[in-house]
């Protein structure tokens, strides 16, 4: 039977307070962990450590509540930039509910704004999700025309914009065919009972990914929305019966082997697995990938993933990547590159940053902004002080406001 999700919004004052332990206070809430935080969810509190929060058994299993991924953007309008985290629970059955978290930084420390409760994998799940322009943008499955949960036929991107303390729809696309590529990625190509929504009989029992590597570590959490592994040596099992974190469980070998499909989310997935990985040979694949990647998305990813690594020797590469985003229109890309060299802290960086704070697009100003301010250069402190005096726009202000302060200028 299907069920109809819907957005809906939850506010701080309904929700209580978030309260994080083991910090007197923050200049930015990049340097906040989410991933050991406090969350409300379903009207209980929980504390998440290492980015993953179980309660008790229950007659159902076993609830959970992970951090998925954390991004970073303006659409509050205060004078630093705001998160938006986005979760999955589970009640311990098979449902897999996502939601995304906004909080502002107030008086140091973060504080939520307001909350978007989604769906459940297809009927409302996300695919993904970014900050443009002030506004939230969400690709989320259709729960209008997806016939089942593990049925992902449409998608759908809406824009939220904040008002009154609240996300509210501004406008959404019209439906999109889920690609095949995708489709086969939560379901796996050779599950027809799966493919055509339909009841069926029980399919086999097949080995987990846990059991196929079991020294993996499974502590850490990788950042995407990952359920099911595109591999197809091991795709022939029911989705209602893989753990979120047995998706963790794939050894280095197999998600090298990702990054040479030919689906983009495949290859999304696998570079944000490197990301978890960490270490050099993670930033040599990287490296190597990125090269030749052409996909916006799958680059969009690749940079993340190399700003997280911290690898001084990508600046140049990320540099060089940067100027073929803007060559070939990719918005979202050029800003992940532009957060990377930020990340990375490489004065190397600072003349495409200072050159970047006049650039068109008002988000990459401010993300040019910011990450000056995390190198901390004060040969950059003019440029900052002159692209303030002519910036336009009120919610971009703050991210110069911000990395002055950083430098001591303000």
């Amino acid at each position: 039977m299907k069920v109809k999700l819907i957005f809906f919004t939850t506010i701080l004052g309904l929700m209580g307070p978030l309260v994080l332990a083991g910090n007197s206070g923050y200049t930015s809430l990049r340097d906040v962990d989410f991933e050991n935080f406090r969350y409300q969810y379903g009207g209980q509190s929980m504390v998440v450590q290492d980015g993953h929060f179980e309660g008790a058994e229950e007659e159902l299993g076993r609830e959970s509540l992970d951090v998925i991924l954390v991004k970073f953007g303006f659409l509050t309008q205060s004078a630093n930039e705001d998160a938006i985290v986005l979760t999955r629970y589970n009640g311990g059955g098979t449902g897999l509910f996502d939601s995304l978290y906004l909080f502002k930084l107030a008086d140091n420390q973060p504080v939520l704004v307001s909350t978007l409760e989604c769906g459940d994998r297809a009927m409302g799940g996300v695919r993904s999700f970014y900050v443009e322009n002030g506004s939230l943008y969400v690709t989320r499955y259709d729960d209008q025309l997806n016939p089942c949960n593990a049925c992902f036929d449409f998608e759908r991107t809406v824009e939220f914009k904040l008002k009154d303390q609240t996300l509210a729809v501004v406008w959404k696309s019209e439906p999109q065919p889920t690609s095949d590529d995708e489709k086969q990625s939560w379901m796996g190509e050779e599950n027809e009972e799966l493919d055509d929504c339909e009841a069926g009989e029980e399919l086999p029992e097949v080995p987990t990914l846990q059991a196929l590597n079991e020294t993996h570590s499974t502590d850490s959490i990788f950042a995407n929305n990952l359920l099911l592994p595109v591999n197809p040596a091991i795709n022939s099992y029911n989705t209602d019966t893989l753990t979120y974190y047995e998706t963790l469980a794939l050894s280095f070998d197999q998600i090298i082997e990702y990054l040479g499909s030919s689906s983009p989310e495949a290859r999304s997935r696998a570079v944000l697995m490197l990301a978890n990985q960490g270490g050099q040979r993670s930033a040599d694949y990287l490296h190597k990938h990125l090269s030749g990647e052409t996909d916006g998305g799958v680059r969009s990813d690749a940079l993340w993933a190399l700003g997280e690594l911290r690898d001084l020797r990508s600046v140049d590469l990320i540099i060089r990547v940067y100027e073929k985003t803007v060559a070939e229109n990719q918005p979202v890309a050029g800003d992940e590159a532009i957060e990377a060299l930020g990340k990375i802290r490489s004065k190397e960086a600072l003349p495409l940053l200072v050159a970047t704070l006049d650039n068109v697009n008002p988000d990459r100003r401010a993300a040019a902004a910011w990450a000056i301010g995390e190198i901390g250069d004060t040969t950059a402190v003019p440029a900052l002080q002159k692209a303030l005096a002519s910036e336009t726009q009120p919610y971009v202000r703050p991210a110069f406001v911000s990395a002055l302060q950083k430098l001591g200028t303000q």
